[in-house]
């Protein structure tokens, strides 16, 4: 069998990490022995403890959407010591590859190179100057470092693929989008999660889930309640915290919202607020993939999306859902009043979501791709049999 290396920049919960996740979760173990190194302690190391897959948590640097303190600073400087025990260790344990799980980390790759066995680096990020913020590097340097240090780059969508081009070339990438994951709703009944809630059985539920951020841009969604006509039985639900939760509670309080408007810390198990939602809507101004799109399709919720990257290829407007133009609360406003106000156009959209998600984000279907990507270059560097 042979050994792989895979580098995930936390064992937090999280869109890159539940990818990794899916990949541990569906790996062949007869085929692959896989070890996992993950940037921090956290829940995602229960995969890997399940499954019998070696793993270790330890420090990685971040070398974009790091969180700028002094432990950051400190955390550089060890960098090189790192780098070159990752060299030994891959050598050590006759590791044939090295998977990186997400742009923010570059020591695997570094390290991959050193060792000279192949590296593929997984970009759950989109590859631009207003996405990746902050870095301590330029873009450009960053583009054709990624490049340069992988012998194959997977991306989330082909939008996000099609950015990096400007370093990447086509023939080197892939879009391998993300899976759902899970596709069983069993035991997660609407009426007993919104009982959780205390919502009303009657409510019709739009609901935002994700990280409170000006990427997200969920102030977005607040603009467009304002402006929307059918607001009477409706409940908003804002999953999530993030350094905009602050002015998201004084946006709420100041436009008079707080009786049917309402902000949700965010929670270890999505699916019980999945099974409340009737319609999911995403405001992102910039995004990779929108996993949450993809898990409301599991739960036959229509969805309302800005187009960005992700979500342009995930939501077939007017079939799963709507996409709507960025800051522009009114084109928001008019699709929500129109699934608010319409319930057979709820079900048929939630129903051909829930078709679609089964068919193109399967997690074995998709674990497959990733493998036969890793397949190829592990032939690739097989020596070749003389003729006897």
């Amino acid at each position: 069998m042979d050994k792989i290396l895979f580098l995930g920049h936390s064992g937090l919960k999280g869109g890159a990490e539940y990818c990794l996740d899916i990949i541990l979760r569906n790996i062949d173990l007869t085929r692959y022995e896989p070890g996992v190194i993950f940037g921090c302690d956290g829940p995602m190391i229960a995969t890997p403890q399940n499954r019998g897959i070696w793993y270790q948590t330890r420090s990685l640097n971040w070398w974009m959407l790091y969180q700028p303190s002094l432990w950051e600073w400190k955390n550089r400087l060890v960098s090189p010591y790192r780098i070159y025990k990752l060299v030994q260790q891959i050598k050590r344990n006759d590791i044939k590859l090295v998977y990186t799980n997400t742009a923010c980390i570059f020591e695997g790759a570094v390290a991959a190179r050193i060792a000279g066995v192949p590296h593929i680096w997984h970009v759950h990020e989109v590859l631009n100057k207003q996405y990746m913020q902050p870095r301590y590097l330029p873009m450009n340097f960053i583009g054709k470092t990624i490049n340069r240090l992988s012998d194959r780059v997977i991306f989330e969508s082909e939008a996000s693929r099609e950015i990096g081009a400007k370093w990447i070339p086509l023939e080197k990438s892939i879009a391998i989008p993300n899976s759902v994951r899970f596709t069983d709703t069993e035991g997660y009944e609407s009426g007993f999660c919104r009982m959780k809630f205390g919502i009303r059985p009657s409510e019709i539920v739009i609901l935002w889930a994700g990280r409170f951020s000006d990427r997200k841009n969920p102030i977005a969604l607040i603009d467009a309640l304002e402006k929307m006509k059918y607001t009477d039985g409706v409940r908003v639900l804002f999953v999530g915290d993030g350094p905009l939760k602050g002015t998201m509670e004084k946006a709420i309080q100041e436009r008079n919202m707080e009786s049917w408007v309402q902000i949700l810390p965010f929670q270890e198990n999505i699916r019980s607020v999945l099974a409340c939602a009737d319609i999911l809507t995403l405001t992102s101004v910039e995004e990779s993939f929108g996993l949450v799109l993809v898990e409301a399709g599991a739960f036959r919720i229509p969805v309302v999306a800005t187009k960005s990257q992700g979500p342009n290829e995930i939501v077939i407007d007017g079939k799963t859902g709507f996409l709507v133009r960025q800051n522009d609360p009114d084109h928001l406003a008019q699709k929500l009043d129109r699934l608010v106000s319409d319930l057979p156009l709820r079900y048929r959209l939630g129903k051909a979501n829930h078709r679609r998600v089964l068919e193109e984000y399967n997690p074995v279907t998709n674990t497959q791709k990733i493998q036969t990507e890793i397949d190829k270059l592990l032939a690739a560097r097989q020596p070749e049999q003389k003729p006897e």
